[in-house]
């Protein structure tokens, strides 16, 4: 600095010292002639502004210097003079907004936060709904993995009305509280988006799928019926698809089997429930699954994965009479005669040992009418005859008869046809028959239904 600009500085520090003030201020500016760059006598030049009250020019005084700061790459001595600027002019939206800007870029995310803030509410209230919304959004996209700044957009969302997209922001908040294992934190998100009552189906789908997570599904349930959505059949179908996806067959079942033999869109996800009910080794709900699915797997022309399905359930409990009757019908229905009548013959044991006469013999009807082997039709009029006429130690005898005589696939009919003299050697061991309850005898006015 040379002779000049120092007798300047010295003299301007004196008037200073005495409180001339303007006199200062003029020795000052003369200064920043010679050294325009230099930011300490920008900085007094501000300053004496400030005490002498004159704030328009203080206020310019301190915006050069800021931006003197910034060119030289030092946001620290920037953001002190953008809060210098914005204590004298506090609606200053451009010292506000490289406040926000240098606080995010310094990654003081927090202070970046609160002044964006400040800014959308103070456009809230000027009217401009638009430009406070982008603010608050702005801060969304600052912090990805921040769901309290979902909330506030959402708040502010539904103050001005817009529901739809308040829900949208609260759903945001849940997701990200989820991932972080805060669940108090995001059904608390959640009870604001129940409150609202969105009715968008795209948007309630993607609800909906959090709702389990939260152990919220009943709530879900509710929340569906209050808006009449629990019994569109296109809808049921979505819900149920989400709650599969969830792992909740139970809810699942409920949306998806009500619709299933009318609304072709819901037999995938009904047959992708049948098979995970498999894999839990679940018999009773598989099979009231797969007895709803037999009608439209055939008009899927699917037969052969629910045949399949059957098939695996099967294994879980081969002596099964319910596996085996919706195996059997199937196999009917689809004209499989291969597999039909191992099937059936299986179907009339487990009957027959159950003490289940009247399906034992119509098992055996279907025998007679689709295997085409003489010796059904004898054992079909045995089980007839023994039904009306015969004691209880005889028909206990007839049913061994008809155990053995399946279970070796009439080898011995050569030997023993008729069956009236029940040649095959069978005790009178109790072979688990359950015969003692005879309340499936039948009249002998009912005919035997073969071809």
């Amino acid at each position: 600095m040379d002779m000049v600009t120092n007798k300047l500085l010295q003299q301007a520090g004196k008037y200073v010292l005495l409180g001339k003030l303007s006199l200062a201020l003029e020795e000052y500016l003369k200064i920043h002639e010679l050294v325009p760059e230099d930011t300490t006598v920008i900085n007094m030049i501000a300053d004496l502004y400030n005490r002498m009250e004159v704030r328009e020019e203080a206020l310019e005084w301190y915006q050069r210097l800021a931006e003197a700061f910034e060119f030289r790459h030092l946001p620290g001595n920037a953001i002190a003079v953008y809060r210098k600027i914005l204590k004298l002019a506090p609606k200053n939206f451009e010292a506000m907004t490289r406040l926000a800007e240098l606080y995010q870029g310094q990654g003081q995310l927090s202070n970046a936060r609160m002044q964006y803030k400040i800014m959308a509410n103070h456009w809230i209230n000027a009217g401009e709904v638009d430009k406070a919304l982008d603010l608050l959004r702005r801060v969304c996209e600052m912090q990805a993995d921040c769901p309290e700044s979902r909330i506030e957009l959402g708040q502010a969302l539904e103050g001005l009305s817009r529901k739809n997209e308040a829900c949208h922001a609260y759903l945001e908040a849940a997701e990200l509280w989820t991932r972080q294992n805060n669940l108090h934190a995001a059904v608390s998100a959640v009870e604001n988006i129940l409150r609202l009552k969105p009715k968008d189906r795209d948007f309630i789908r993607s609800f909906i799928s959090l709702l389990p997570t939260l152990n919220l599904a009943d709530r879900g349930m509710e929340y569906l019926h209050s808006i009449s959505l629990d019994q569109d059949p296109e809808f049921k179908t979505m819900i149920g698809e989400v709650f599969l996806q969830g792992g909740d067959l139970q809810v699942a079942q409920r949306f998806l089997l009500t619709d299933v033999r009318r609304n072709p869109k819901a037999y995938p996800a009904a047959m992708r429930m049948l098979r995970q009910l498999i894999q839990k080794s679940d018999l009773n709900s598989s099979l009231d699954v797969a007895e709803a699915l037999i009608e439209a797997s055939i008009r899927q022309r699917d037969e052969v994965n629910l045949k399949t399905c059957l098939q695996n359930l099967l294994q879980l409990d081969p002596s099964n009479a319910r596996t085996l009757k919706l195996l059997s019908d199937l196999l009917i229905r689809t004209d499989d005669r291969k597999q039909l009548e191992e099937h059936l013959r299986r179907l009339v044991i487990v009957h027959v040992q159950g003490g289940n006469l009247r399906e034992a013999r119509d098992s055996l009807n279907k025998l007679v009418v689709y295997a085409r082997k003489s010796y059904y039709l004898d054992l079909l009029n045995q089980l007839n005859n023994g039904m009306v006429h015969s004691s209880s130690g005889k028909l206990n005898q007839i049913c061994r008869t008809i155990v053995r005589t399946l279970e070796e696939d009439g080898l011995d009919q050569e030997e023993t046809s008729p069956l009236a003299g029940m040649a095959l050697g069978v005790t009178d061991l109790d072979l688990g028959l359950c015969l003692g309850l005879q309340s499936d005898k039948i009249d002998s006015s009912e005919p035997a239904e073969v071809s």
